[in-house]
């Protein structure tokens, strides 16, 4: 009996657990997710088409042309059609299976709506994953995190003006030194008269003593340049100030030659609403610019390549070309592979859903 209660029990406790968790019992159930019916699976023995983009730059994702239908040839097809291609056979699909690229001169809005209109049955290649693709079409799990950021070239503006030794220190505080210099040489000359017994007394001599001692003691301390007790403690003094006033200007020196190096000047969102900023060709980033920061269209310049970006950043935006890119950093980090010494990355970085691929 009390085995009887035990299964009984087990049974129902397995009964109302399907239920509370909404498990369909019956073949009947609602199903609210979405179902590959099989006309949506070509037939065996045909190919898939899948759609790539056309593009000239950026070869390291993309580089399938037209003609080239498997992607086989001794050209390397770029990383978006290795990792298809490291998807398809991970699949392992009966040998009767098999796909072909064909590839598409547009924009990526265009190749999603291929495949939603059922022309070709997906789409690979480096597609971003955003909100106005998803209504139309499925993607995949992404497998490159992306991200827009903002691509700047840095100015070295450094001090070029042949007086830059003089700016380590204010001018009152070199007039100052000045004036410390001359009353220690005074100081010293006084302490040392009656010592000094130099018939030469001329005012030339006097003046010139005057003006190097200060430096001399610096520069080339001796122990017989005074006699007195008194004159070595002024120099003591002074030699000690003149090492801190040294130390002082070395390093506010070295700062003025780096800090511009370290530290450009990066401009801010409305700064660049004034001036011409670029985009990669194809890219949603033209249309996060317009609605998101609203940049003005007519400001807005299309690149297609590494190159084209090194060439618009180097002209700036009043010589023929921009003065920011805005891109997904796997592109810039591309650039910077190559260019990697007058540009950085600038700016916070706006978050997307990254790069998948494309299926109805």
């Amino acid at each position: 009996m009390p085995n009887s209660t035990y299964c009984l029990s087990f049974f129902l406790l397995i009964f109302f657990s399907f239920f509370l968790a909404g498990f369909p019992l019956s073949s009947e159930a609602a199903d609210t997710g979405r179902k590959l019916s099989t006309s949506d699976i070509p037939a065996v023995g045909d190919k898939w088409r899948i759609g790539v983009p056309n593009k000239t730059g950026f070869p390291e994702f993309v580089n399938i042309h037209s003609g080239n239908t498997k992607g086989n040839d001794n050209v390397v097809p770029g990383f978006s059609i290795e990792v298809f291609k490291a998807v398809w056979e991970t699949l392992a699909l009966p040998s009767t299976r098999d796909y072909e690229f064909v590839t598409f001169d547009g924009s990526y809005d265009d190749l999603c709506c291929l495949v939603k209109d059922k022309k070709i049955d997906a789409a690979v290649g480096d597609i971003s994953i955003v909100s106005n693709r998803t209504n139309c079409v499925d993607f995949t799990l992404p497998y490159l995190d992306s991200g827009v950021t903002m691509l700047i070239k840095v100015s070295h503006d450094g001090p070029k003006d042949m007086w830059t030794f003089t700016k380590p220190l204010s001018w009152d505080l070199w007039l100052t030194i000045i004036s410390i210099c001359i009353f220690i040489g005074i100081v010293v000359l006084i302490l040392e008269r009656r010592e000094n017994t130099e018939a030469d007394r001329s005012a030339r001599k006097v003046l010139s003593k005057i003006f190097s001692l200060p430096f001399l003691s610096v520069a080339i301390p001796q122990r017989d340049m005074v006699v007195t007790n008194c004159s070595r403690l002024v120099l003591v003094v002074w030699i000690f100030l003149a090492f801190v006033l040294i130390q002082s200007y070395t390093a506010n020196l070295s700062s003025i030659l780096t800090v511009n190096q370290l530290q450009p000047t990066i401009p801010t969102i409305n700064q660049l609403r004034t001036r011409y900023v670029g985009y990669q060709d194809g890219s949603f980033v033209r249309d996060f610019l317009i609605s998101q920061f609203g940049f003005k269209e007519s400001m807005l310049l299309p690149y297609g390549s590494v190159d084209d970006y090194e060439d618009a950043l180097s002209k700036g935006s009043d010589n023929g070309g921009v003065a920011a890119i805005f891109d997904e950093i796997p592109y810039i980090r591309l650039f910077l592979v190559e260019y990697s010494t007058d540009y950085m990355i600038a700016g916070p970085t706006y978050k997307t859903d990254g790069l998948g691929f494309v299926s109805s």
